[in-house]
């Protein structure tokens, strides 16, 4: 299948959370409650919220899009205080994922954190998660783990997962 990865804009917003409405709570599904699914998902993925990450958070969003212009994926990333690229999202929705959008989007990643001459990413990943089998195959490691409140009494129980450049 053919796709590119572009940089999004403050115009893809709207985009992004109708591919995010879709992806997300089936990544989710039987990991998390319903409750806490959409609480993220009002959290992360409001208007207000992408619009805050695009213009505040400074927050780089990238598509990866087939030939007629339908969002297939997403990564956004942002350099921390630790001079380290955070890779906050990076998802595929499920009828494309295992065909190399996920690989081709960890890529533009690597290339961003050279550019900015920094020499680790990391991710936070649900500990449950079955991405952690990809993000282990493309060369990251498991660095520490936490338990994060997010609000509303819930939590993230992540690995923190690193990749060396």
């Amino acid at each position: 299948m053919n796709f590119i990865i572009r940089k999004a804009s403050l115009d893809d917003i709207s985009n992004i959370k109708n591919v995010a409405d879709i992806i997300f709570p089936y990544t989710y599904k039987n990991i998390l409650s319903k409750d806490q699914i959409e609480y993220m998902m009002n959290l992360m993925y409001s208007i207000e919220s992408l619009n805050n990450q695009f213009t505040i958070q400074n927050y780089e969003y990238f598509l990866a899009e087939n030939n007629y212009g339908e969002i297939l994926g997403y990564m956004s990333c942002k350099k921390n205080d630790n001079a380290i690229l955070k890779l906050e999202k990076l998802y595929i929705l499920p009828n494309y994922q295992r065909i190399g959008i996920g690989n081709a989007l960890f890529f533009k990643a690597i290339e961003i954190a050279k550019n900015k001459k920094l020499f680790h990413i990391q991710l936070n990943v649900n500990r449950n998660n079955n991405a952690i089998n990809f993000y282990k195959k493309i060369g990251m490691y498991i660095a520490s783990q936490g338990d994060f409140d997010i609000g509303n009494g819930y939590f993230m129980n992540d690995y923190i997962m690193q990749y060396d450049i």
